[in-house]
């Protein structure tokens, strides 16, 4: 029986797991062991607990979710998936697609949709995270974005409206820094480690009209 192994990214995907064979794709169940995912805390996985009995009756297999914390998750699910592959679905951040894909770790998706499964009603920039080489290779269950959040009283009592503009937030923050107090102008995420940090830096860099190519060369 031949087994592959699967991506959950920005969301789970429990289509079919790395103990269905080919021949089985068309029966019910089509699952003979328990499916193991790797993951991280995500409303999208951690709310798929409550299909656990769902699951089962329609596949004839139990599934187990592994939380690890963000770097922990990346690092062993690299690991795992490059050598002995104790897990069947791993959730991969959309920019370590290429490299899960491209290593011959997971089985594009789309594969092993059921028929009524409708992928065309993903937003389509939803959909367009989820492909590489041509393939679609997780369900894009969620995604995310940035939002400013601000407390009123503070910008109030410096006199200082919500800023617009990055240059008016950047010419802002230091007006509302007192370190002595323990109020910071801007609070954002610092965490080290691969990925931890350039979704926070992103938005400044393309705003400030930063690019990562220069045609088909890196800028």
């Amino acid at each position: 029986m031949k087994s592959y192994r699967l991506a959950a990214s920005l969301g789970a995907a429990f289509v079919l797991t790395a103990s269905v064979s080919t021949a089985a794709l068309a029966q019910a169940p089509v699952c003979s062991a328990p499916v193991k995912v790797l993951a991280q805390p995500r409303d999208g996985l951690t709310l798929l607990e409550d299909s656990k009995d769902e699951f089962k009756k329609l596949s004839g297999a139990s599934f187990q979710i592994d939380y690890l914390n963000e770097n922990d998750r990346r690092a062993k699910s690299r690991a795992d998936a490059s050598t002995v592959g104790n897990y069947n679905v791993y959730y991969v951040d959309e920019a370590n697609v290429a490299l899960f894909a491209s290593s011959g770790w997971i089985a594009p998706l789309t594969d092993y949709y059921p028929a009524e499964y409708d992928f065309a009603d993903f937003d389509p920039g939803r959909q367009k995270v989820a492909t590489y080489d041509g393939k679609v290779w997780f369900a894009p269950l969620t995604g995310g974005g940035d939002l400013m959040v601000y407390r009123k009283d503070v910008l109030e009592a410096a006199g200082i409206q919500p800023p617009k503009t990055l240059d008016e937030l950047i010419a802002d923050v230091p007006k509302l820094t007192n370190a002595d107090k323990g109020i910071y102008g801007i609070a954002l995420r610092g965490a080290r480690g691969s990925g931890a940090n350039v979704w926070r830096w992103m938005p400044f860099f393309k705003a400030y009209g930063g690019k990562w190519f220069d045609g088909d060369k890196p800028a």
